[in-house]
């Protein structure tokens, strides 16, 4: 599928948009949080917007698992940052949930 000129069929299209929908959606989470809706509620309209254009490219079930996965993997590095702890269990979570991805690409 091309938008605007972007082949979101290129698998480092597809990751890159797919890593930065998650960021948006994080950050308009954020900005929600401490209610600023003028970035939060246009944060969730491109949001919206980028999962319909990555949902026909690579079918629902398969970009929705990876999205999921990517936010998991985002959140839980931003979590690190600010300080939380990572117990052995967890790390193994997070190994699986990538190691997910990785099944999911390779059919």
């Amino acid at each position: 599928m091309d938008l605007a000129g972007i082949n979101f069929k290129n698998t480092y299209i597809f990751y890159g948009a797919l890593l930065l929908t998650s960021m948006v959606e994080l950050y308009a989470f954020y900005s929600l949080k401490r209610n600023n809706y003028f970035v939060g509620v246009p944060g969730f309209v491109f949001v919206g917007l980028m999962h319909s254009v990555l949902f026909s490219v690579k079918g629902i079930i398969h970009t929705h698992a990876i999205y999921h996965v990517a936010t998991i993997v985002l959140v839980t590095l931003l979590g690190v940052y600010d300080k939380e702890k990572l117990d052995n269990m967890k790390l193994a979570g997070i190994g699986f949930a990538i190691l997910a991805i990785i099944c999911l690409e390779h059919h």
